[in-house]
């Protein structure tokens, strides 16, 4: 007589199904939770997000990945891209990641108050000058745009060939940025760069936000 085979169920649960019972944790329980380290480290980032801390956001999501299951991590990808743009002040990367998570994206309010803070107030890690030393483009060159809302490309070319080439080779939306060209034939003064991009903000219509909201 054949013997039957006995059928042993195991159940795992999702790290994604954590997050709900953890996310009432604090921090420091959070970083000791070792059963369900995806969750808690992804619940971390988002946190630190949310404070505006890119460096920290990120640490957490990359150990958070590193714990996943491999059929979790494209979803914890998705909240990573939107912690992270939260993080970095990148109100048009936001709206565009939190659909592809699935979940309702800020509303227009909300969306012109992170712009705002991006122009203002750009995340520490971003800078708010980079100098642009040879062509073919190196990775930091595209890392400082992707950081900013809007970039104003300083060059003494009447064509803008600058802003074509990073265009182009760095695949940039043309509208983040913009020209500001002196080509007379005289030396490029800090004054008239400074007046030139006095202008464009304001062309722009940036507005404070407590202004903007009624």
């Amino acid at each position: 007589m054949a013997k039957q085979q006995r059928t042993m169920r195991v159940e795992q649960r999702s790290q994604l199904a954590a997050m709900q019972q953890l996310e009432h944790r604090s921090d420091e329980e959070l970083e000791a939770e070792t059963r369900f380290k995806a969750a808690a480290q992804a619940i971390l980032g988002a946190r630190a997000a949310e404070r505006y801390d890119a460096k920290a956001a990120r640490a957490h999501f990359q150990r958070a990945l590193a714990a996943a299951r491999p059929q979790e991590r494209l979803q914890l990808r998705r909240m990573a891209d939107a912690s992270l743009a939260l993080a970095e002040r990148r109100a048009g990367d936001l709206k565009q990641a939190a659909e592809r998570l699935g979940v309702e994206p800020p509303s227009g309010r909300q969306l012109l108050g992170l712009k705002f803070m991006g122009l203002v107030e750009p995340p520490a890690s971003a800078g708010i000058l980079m100098r642009v030393r040879g062509f073919p483009f190196c990775n930091e060159v595209k890392a400082f745009i992707a950081a900013h809302e809007q970039v104003f490309v300083v060059e003494q070319n009447r064509d803008a060939q600058m802003r074509t080439l990073l265009v182009n080779e760095l695949d940039i939306d043309p509208a983040k940025l913009v020209r500001v060209l002196h080509y007379d034939g005289t030396p490029i003064t800090a004054r008239l760069i400074v007046d030139a991009i006095a202008d464009r903000v304001s062309d722009l219509k940036i507005v404070p936000f407590r202004k903007a909201v009624p």
